[in-house]
């Protein structure tokens, strides 16, 4: 499951759920296709909010207790409420984030943007014309 504080509609935010839906195949690309789960529409991004979101999830479907996986984008309010609510699921932070975070600490400390793509790509292992990288490897091998 994913969960995503994806956009704004003026004063309210939304966070998205999605996931993908195991007893089904897509033809296209021979995996189970991605659906969008529930959303929650909210004024603030605060641990509380996320908090309520994500045991109103539970309540409302106990199974969601058995979620192996959750990917976020890293906000930490979101992150540390859905680890309160789903004590068991790995929490994994979303490849195009991790990398988005670094480049932007590389711009932050004033790395020159040459040097910065070659420690992006030292970090991440970029090889051309895909997103496998280093650290995506780490957890396959644990």
């Amino acid at each position: 499951m994913t969960i995503d504080p994806t956009f704004s509609l003026r004063d309210f935010d939304v966070t998205l759920t999605t996931y993908r839906h195991l007893f089904l195949q897509s033809k296209r690309y021979k995996k189970p296709p991605v659906f969008i789960g529930p959303a929650c529409v909210h004024f603030k991004e605060t641990f509380l909010t996320y908090l309520f979101f994500a045991s109103t999830l539970i309540g409302q479907c106990r199974e969601l207790e058995q979620v192996c996986v959750i990917g976020t984008d890293g906000e930490h309010a979101l992150v540390d409420a859905f680890k309160h609510e789903f004590p068991y699921a790995w929490h994994l932070t979303c490849f195009i984030h991790v990398r988005r975070n670094i480049k932007r600490k590389l711009q932050d400390c004033n790395i020159p943007a040459n040097l910065s793509i070659d420690i992006l790509n030292d970090v991440l292992e970029n090889r051309i014309g895909t997103t496998c990288g280093r650290l995506s490897r780490c957890q396959e091998n644990q």
